[in-house]
């Protein structure tokens, strides 16, 4: 029993991950995890053209039209300029983009298990707690916010 408890603890630790309050080494991890989630063959976009930041953006290697694009944001937690302490960076997800298929299974991991894929879709959005999961465009792109 201790050992099925030891090896569910880092599901456990990171299925209660708010996507907030990442460390370097949080996020990265996380962000491949995210893209795992999705059961596709999403390969990193390097050497992008575009001058948009604070987003990382994925293609599927399978097919080019099928883009996944995680935004995220930084800042310096702790940080107080009256008291000159400079604070710990820290990364926070905000929001995912990315063909409906290919969210559904973070949005049923991380939010909802019981999740029904056909309903969702039919209502085209959800407003969470903290967020939402809605149709984005008609071209079956979705967004994921936290």
């Amino acid at each position: 029993m201790k050992k099925l408890l030891f090896l569910l603890f880092p599901i456990i630790a990171f299925s209660q991950t708010d996507f907030k309050t990442l460390d370097s080494l949080q996020f990265k991890q996380t962000v491949d995890q995210l893209v795992k989630d999705t059961g596709r063959n999403y390969q990193l976009v390097i050497n992008r053209q575009d001058d948009d930041k604070d987003n990382i953006k994925f293609v599927n290697v399978d097919d080019k039209s099928d883009i996944l694009l995680i935004k995220y944001g930084t800042y310096m937690d702790g940080e107080n300029k009256d008291f000159e302490v400079k604070g710990i960076k820290k990364w926070a997800i905000s929001t995912i983009y990315g063909k409906y298929l290919a969210l559904f299974p973070i949005y049923k991991k991380y939010v909802d298990p019981a999740a029904n894929i056909e309903a969702v879709n039919k209502k085209g959005f959800v407003i969470l707690k903290k967020g939402y999961f809605d149709r984005f465009n008609d071209e079956g792109f979705w967004r994921l916010g936290f």
